[in-house]
């Protein structure tokens, strides 16, 4: 992401204290009501939205609730304006992410980027298209994420440039590592190992509609030749419960090292956790994660990710490393259940049942689901992080345990 700082608004000059009414000429934020000759009387509200929105343009992290807090005679009505300010501005770099991303043109007219030729679309997200591509130089095969710079915003353009530098750091088997990234006529683009597999989400689509899924159905390039000739190798079941524990036991393994380093991943669903043909799990899209070297102090976070799959403590604004294991237990919870833990019409509601609700108990789904392993993933799911596990190693140890245990 952008540039962050210790969270909150820094700064700035003092803040009327509560008695104090706000009216002409007050100071708020450091920016003077502009009252005089010649120019228009201008609500310190409208001060505040300008000054809360351009800190969000920067891709600083900053609460709405923090933010108001500042008035308290008026925190109310200005956390309601700020909330619909930040989802005015959500629709608005929406819309651009979205032009830029139909401005990439036909992969036949595409130009080499990053001295490689594009073969094929992959898939595309918010952040980027992906393309199986060719090193010119080389003949590898790897996978590259192309983004416009034409219509993306800058929040988009420095979370793009933030995936790329974080994950080239991560060197780990469980993490998809990074070659190269640069900007090049136009486009930003990062280079990155080419995984024959598919994501979490279409495995459990397939276990959902055939109740397994196959070596072959995970390959997706060349390695499909050695497998020609012979019956296809299940490797996974719905009911192999042992191998379901043994896939987010992979994941958790590589969180475990990207706490280390000391980055917060925050978008943890199973659309970002890759499987691969030989049964590897590799942790990718780094595109909202949180580098706590870059803060001075763990205060108060503008809470990123996906809904469905998101801490109740992020709402909040407070995050650390078990708010990533959070969305881990719910990626497990709907790996074993087949449907995810959180659904809901709208985010309004989606919003009201992270925030105060607890999920149907995973036994109640699936009768069938071990003992053992609901209290794995309702203890990674528990709503105070304090009754999580502590880390994600301890995550992986317990599911480790467990499938050792299925297996004996």
């Amino acid at each position: 992401m952008g540039a962050t700082g210790e969270t909150g608004v820094t700064g700035l000059s003092a803040v009327p204290d509560e008695g104090e009414p706000l009216e002409e000429g007050v100071q708020l934020h450091g920016l003077p009501q502009p009252v005089g000759q010649g120019a228009e009387p201008q609500d310190p509200l409208d001060l505040v939205i300008s000054e809360y929105l351009e800190l969000v343009r920067r891709g600083e992290q900053v609460s709405p609730d923090e933010f108001a807090s500042r008035f308290p005679k008026r925190a109310e009505e200005i956390r309601e304006l700020l909330q619909a300010a930040a989802l005015m501005e959500s629709w608005r770099v929406s819309r651009e992410q979205s032009a830029a991303l139909r401005e990439l043109p036909p992969l036949a007219s595409q130009p080499d980027v990053g001295g490689c030729r594009l073969v094929r679309e992959l898939g595309r997200g918010g952040m980027g298209v992906v393309y199986e591509a060719v090193v010119l130089a080389t003949g590898e095969r790897v996978a590259l994420k192309l983004m416009s710079l034409r219509y993306a915003s800058e929040l988009f353009r420095s979370r793009f440039r933030q995936e790329a530098r974080v994950t080239a750091r991560l060197r780990h088997p469980h993490i998809v590592p990074v070659h190269t990234f640069g900007e090049e006529q136009g486009w930003c683009y990062y280079t990155m190992r080419l995984i024959d597999g598919l994501p979490l989400d279409k495995v459990i689509a397939r276990l959902a509609a055939t109740g397994q899924v196959t070596e072959a159905e995970l390959c997706q390039g060349p390695s499909t030749l050695g497998l020609r000739g012979r019956a296809p190798q299940v490797l996974l079941s719905r009911s192999n419960w042992s191998a379901l524990a043994g896939i987010v036991a992979q994941a958790a393994a590589g969180l475990a090292y990207a706490h280390e380093q000391a980055i917060l991943h925050r978008d943890i669903k199973p659309g970002n956790l890759m499987l691969d043909h030989a049964g590897q799990v590799l942790v990718t899209d780094f595109g909202v994660a949180l580098d706590w070297e870059t803060r001075l102090t763990r205060g108060r976070v503008h809470w990123a990710g996906t809904l469905a799959y998101l801490a109740p403590e992020l709402l909040e604004g407070r995050a650390d490393e078990r708010s990533d294991i959070y969305s881990l237990g719910a990626t497990l919870y709907e790996l074993c259940t087949l449907v995810p833990a959180y659904r809901a019409a709208t985010n309004e509601e989606l919003i009201e049942l992270v925030g105060a609700a607890n999920p149907r108990r995973p036994r109640q789904v699936v009768p069938a689901l071990p003992v053992e392993l609901e209290r794995i993933i309702l203890r990674a799911m528990a709503r105070s992080p304090a009754q999580r596990f502590r880390s994600a190693l301890e995550f992986q140890g317990a599911l480790q345990a467990f499938a050792r245990q299925s297996l004996s």
